[in-house]
Parts: C-alpha cells; sequence; structure tokens
C-alpha cells in the first residue's frame, strides 16, 4: 500500500554528481562555441528544455544524445 505524502511535505531530489558535472562541461562547450541552447537542442534532435534541464544537472543524458 502506498502512503500518499502529508500536504506539507517537501520532495527533495538529489541529482547524480555525474550529471551535474556533464552537465556543466555541454553547458560550456556549448558557450564556448557561442551556440544557442536552441541551435544545440536542434542539432541532438531534442527539446530546449530537456537540454535545458540536462545543463542543470536535473536529467541524465543519453549516449545516443551524447553522440549527436
Amino acid at each position: 500500500m502506498r502512503t500518499k505524502p502529508s500536504p506539507g511535505a517537501t520532495t527533495i531530489r538529489t541529482h547524480s554528481a555525474i550529471d551535474m558535472w556533464l552537465g556543466q562541461q555541454i553547458r560550456q562547450l556549448r558557450k564556448n562555441q557561442r551556440k544557442s541552447l536552441a541551435d544545440l537542442a536542434s542539432a541532438c534532435q531534442m527539446s530546449v528544455g530537456l537540454l535545458s534541464q540536462i545543463e542543470r544537472g536535473m536529467s541524465s543524458v543519453s549516449v545516443k544524445s551524447l553522440q549527436a
């Protein structure tokens, strides 16, 4: 049986250190090449929102996306 969190409860999600590090590296490379989020997202065939989450370490990037 699943219980619901109490109304005042706060959910804390920890992000992987590797996701945060990798996101920072991607952002730095993108900025060094003077590319916008939209430019890189389009080249990698992903949404701007997902790329932004990856750069902030909030989402993991797939190997396929890294290759793109």
